[in-house]
């Protein structure tokens, strides 16, 4: 049931072996072909994909299908793959696999895998207008029960990610984007502060130098755009707020428990900032491939859910308090009633490799505002 293939090209020989795909919804009948043009056309059927579509993805491995960390960047692949894949035969991926491997890469042992995972009920989009244009876009998050935190054995975990249950009974919605610089100007009327310094300036750009309470105290950006989403009719039926630590969590994972949304990155060295890493590079910004710089939203590859940027580029403001885990099951969480801290999720443009992981959490005086942190808006049914 396998084909093995040959792609040649100027100094690269390689062979993939297909293997029967990883299965999240139903991958079947994976084959692939050399294309005339030298490129891997890979070939799968699919069923059993959400209304809105499912997530796909393709990975490649050297090793005969132990390991996956071959996951080709955006620019070099086509097709059938990202967010929305409708079930159908022979949907189609073609990978420029020579543009993806070291100069001299052959052997044998290569392997594909294509992976489909279904959004839930989520997926949906709805759209706001803010003064002057500016649309803000928020992404529907289905309620359900998942794992928050980390497994003991999870590789660059802190021991103030305990795991345990969490269930959230009603559905969401989360920025697309973290709120950007041109948002913040549409509803503040004036230009993000560069008190902190300019690491990366434009409207496409997410905000930072913003503190918790330039977000959420009076006068702050939530009030002011509530009251001027009501003032022009779309505050719709619940207003626009920071969101839980719980939330951000679920919406970060797409309903995953790996490390990353995208897998575990083992290969990439999670304290070594001086040095990129291949297979992470397509999916997030961290101290090993940013610059040390923030870029503009949405340049990544989008998670399950179609959310951008929630491992890394600015780090994101929570609504909670920072404290402990409550280990036994959690129903809507909402954090201590009390603190010195706010949470903070995601990772800043200067991380390190692992600051990124999905359940990595911090915390931060509410009245700081640092070069490193925005937000991003959540929204209640």
């Amino acid at each position: 049931m396998t084909r093995c293939i040959g792609l040649a090209s100027v100094s690269v020989l390689l062979y993939l072996l297909l293997s029967p795909a990883v299965q999240a919804q139903t991958v079947t009948n994976v084959r692939a072909r050399q294309l005339a043009d030298r490129t891997v056309e890979v070939l799968y059927d699919l069923t059993g994909a959400a209304a809105e579509g499912a997530w796909v993805t393709v990975a490649f491995s050297a090793d005969g299908g132990t390991t996956y960390p071959i996951v080709p960047v955006a620019s070099t692949l086509s097709g059938s793959l990202g967010v929305g894949v409708a079930s159908g035969t022979n949907r189609r991926i073609v990978w420029n696999a020579a543009a993806s491997l070291p100069a001299g890469s052959h052997g044998t042992n290569y392997t594909a895998a294509v992976t489909a995972t279904n959004p839930g009920a989520g997926g949906q989009e709805v759209t706001v207008t803010l003064a002057g244009g500016v649309p803000l876009t928020m992404v529907r998050i289905p309620a359900g029960t998942f794992q928050m935190g980390s497994p003991a054995t999870e590789r660059g975990r802190y021991t103030n990610e305990v795991l345990h249950q969490v269930t959230l009974t009603s559905d969401y919605y989360m920025g697309k984007y973290g709120v950007t610089q041109g948002q913040w100007q549409a509803v503040m009327g004036t230009a993000m502060s560069t008190a902190c310094g300019s690491y990366g300036i434009g409207a496409s750009y997410p905000v930072y130098c913003v503190s918790w309470n330039d977000i959420r105290g009076a006068g702050g950006f939530i009030e002011r755009l509530n009251a001027y989403l009501s003032s022009t009719e779309q505050a719709g039926a619940g207003k626009f707020r920071l969101p839980t630590e719980a939330e951000r969590e679920r919406a970060a994972r797409g309903e995953t428990q790996s490390r990353f949304w995208f897998g575990d990155a083992l290969e990439c060295d999670d304290w070594d900032n001086s040095v990129g890493c291949a297979s992470a590079d397509p999916y997030f910004w961290w101290g090993g491939n940013s610059g040390w710089t923030s870029h503009p939203v949405g340049m990544k590859q989008v998670n399950p859910y179609g959310l951008f940027d929630m491992l890394g580029n600015v780090a994101e403001w929570c609504e909670d308090w920072y404290g402990d885990y409550i280990s036994s099951p959690q129903v809507n969480p909402t954090g201590p009633s009390t603190g010195t801290y706010r949470v903070r999720r995601g990772n800043g443009y200067s991380g390190y490799f692992h600051y990124s992981r999905s359940s990595q959490r911090n915390g931060q005086k509410p009245e700081m505002a640092f070069s490193v942190t925005g937000f991003r808006l959540c929204r209640s049914l």
